[in-house]
């Protein structure tokens, strides 16, 4: 199965830059309120560094998907997108005609986890049995070494870029079961599997942890075999992610209408800084590599 690693990434988003129009000026230097919404799997962070962040700018957050704060932006609703997926071309497009100019900056990394209830008694899977759960093909844990119960699959809409980024890694053309329980947001996902001994989910990373980074009480973080290695590697491993021995790891966005200046900048710079990646770490995500963000580099303000 195709796999990213960081450095991969860095390739495909610099390709992904250089097609962007670099002077842009479509960002207001100077707003009284910044408006960000999109990515359920963002929104949590992006409050809790807007809390810390040091300014008079009021900073209104909301969620909905990653789809949802793409047409906000494309429509100029909103100053910032959170997406946890890339802008499609259309969607570029779309946004172009409007004189809105996407400008991406990658404000955190995310590994995909795959939870299930804690007493479902399976530990590890591979990435093909993964498939084959959420395509609908194997329908009950006793197949999988477990419990005889019947799987209860929970996921997102197609507003999620985490369903989006789940349905391209595993099952591609083929859609989800019709049985397959659809949620508002990845901590409704996790309140959910909690409660349902039969049930499998996927979130990012941090929603699975708890305050000391470690497995939320009554689930299970699935360790998972990557195509014909021996040994199972786990999103709760730090320095597996990292190196890429995990390798289900994706960009967290910020789409901006051209570079962002003044407060929006201000505010990314924050975001970005040694004090604002401390606290994505913290919250259970990890640091982005500064290779990936070289069409956004911090200046003088």
């Amino acid at each position: 199965m195709k796999t990213l690693g960081f450095i991969q990434i860095c390739l495909i988003f610099t390709l992904f830059s250089c097609s962007k129009k670099e002077d842009s000026t479509n960002s207001e230097e100077s707003v009284k309120e910044i408006k960000i919404s999109g990515s359920d799997s963002e929104k949590a962070l992006i409050k809790l560094l807007s809390k810390r962040f040091e300014s008079d700018t009021k900073i209104s957050i909301e969620g909905g998907g990653s789809g949802i704060g793409i047409r906000q932006l494309i429509q100029g609703e909103v100053d910032v997108a959170n997406s946890s997926r890339e802008m499609t071309l259309s969607e570029i497009d779309s946004a172009r005609s409007k004189g809105i100019e996407p400008f991406p900056v990658i404000i955190a990394m995310d590994a995909l986890a795959i939870i299930t209830h804690s007493e479902v008694g399976v530990k590890r899977l591979s990435t093909i049995q993964i498939k084959q759960i959420f395509s609908g093909e194997i329908q009950n844990w006793k197949e999988l070494g477990g419990k005889d119960l019947p799987i209860t699959i929970y996921g997102r809409n197609q507003n999620s870029g985490t369903y989006k980024y789940v349905k391209d890694l595993f099952i591609g053309e083929e859609n989800f079961p019709d049985n397959c329980k659809i949620v508002e947001s990845n901590g409704a996902i996790v309140e959910a599997v909690k409660k349902d001994s039969t049930g499998i989910g996927y979130v990012g990373v941090a929603f699975a942890k708890n305050e000391f980074n470690s497995m939320k009480k009554g689930l299970w973080v699935m360790n998972i075999y990557i195509d014909g290695e021996n040994r199972a590697y786990s999103p709760l491993e730090d320095q597996r992610v990292m190196d890429g021995s995990y390798p289900f790891i994706r960009p967290l966005f910020q789409y901006f209408n051209g570079k962002p200046k003044g407060q929006l900048k201000d505010f990314l710079d924050f975001e970005l800084s040694e004090e604002g990646q401390e606290m994505v770490f913290q919250f259970g995500y990890f640091p982005v590599p500064p290779e990936l963000n070289e069409n956004y580099q911090l200046a003088e303000k």
